[in-house]
């Protein structure tokens, strides 16, 4: 049957560029992006920029509270990132807490509001699984984390990329 075959491929081509837990994209899939975004940029003589992403003392959360609270954390980063105008489609999970972020040229202009909307979020799912954890524990760890955003430019001149 052709209809299952289509339904199978496109399962494995699913499974070979999204993380399993997030959804978002993966490794492969963030590295054959962006060797055709800075391309096009190259030809287009255009700016963009890559963000590195990774939720500082991640491990004290699995470490103390559980893998399948560090889990929950990270799908709720991830459904975070997917809902942030400019980056949609151009977040991948790059494994544990790292995650990188594409902004677009057509997006460069507002960068710096993007990285802002991106450290709120991640506190609010931080607070969140916060406020959830006397639901679950009766003495649980003092939480206190932070999101690191490492931000770095790709600008073309004169057909050179420059970081």
């Amino acid at each position: 049957d052709i209809t299952q075959k289509k339904k199978n491929q496109q399962k494995i081509e699913y499974q070979a560029h999204n993380d399993f837990l997030t959804g978002l994209y993966n490794r492969m899939k963030c590295e054959n992006d962006l060797r055709h975004i800075v391309r096009k940029a190259v030809r287009d003589k255009e700016k963009g920029a890559v963000l590195f992403m990774d939720l500082d003392d991640f491990k004290h959360i699995n470490d103390g509270l559980g893998h399948q609270y560090g889990d929950v954390l990270l799908q709720q980063v991830a459904a975070g990132l997917q809902g942030i105008a400019g980056i949609r489609g151009h977040c991948y999970r790059m494994g544990g807490d790292e995650f990188v972020i594409i902004i677009l040229p057509q997006y460069f202009n507002i960068w710096e509001k993007i990285v802002k909307n991106i450290t709120h979020m991640v506190s609010i799912a931080i607070s969140l699984l916060v406020l959830l954890i006397p639901y679950f524990f009766i003495s649980a760890p003092p939480l206190h984390y932070v999101c690191t955003v490492k931000f770095t430019r790709y600008i073309i001149y004169n057909n050179q990329q420059h970081k």
